[in-house]
């Protein structure tokens, strides 16, 4: 596991040009984003998703 960790750790790369670009760093929210992908994915079906 430490060599996993360490070759993540090296794939780091600057987003200053890009903030720069869009003038700040997006970020989607964690439930929002397993939401979509779970969706994306066929794991869970959107009707049992919708918010009332």
């Amino acid at each position: 596991m430490a060599t996993f960790n360490t070759t993540l750790h090296e794939m780091q790369m600057d987003n200053a040009k890009l903030v720069d670009f869009l003038g700040h760093e997006p970020h989607t929210p964690l439930i929002e984003a397993v939401r979509t992908t779970s969706i994306g994915l066929s794991c869970i079906n959107r009707a049992l998703t919708t918010r009332s």
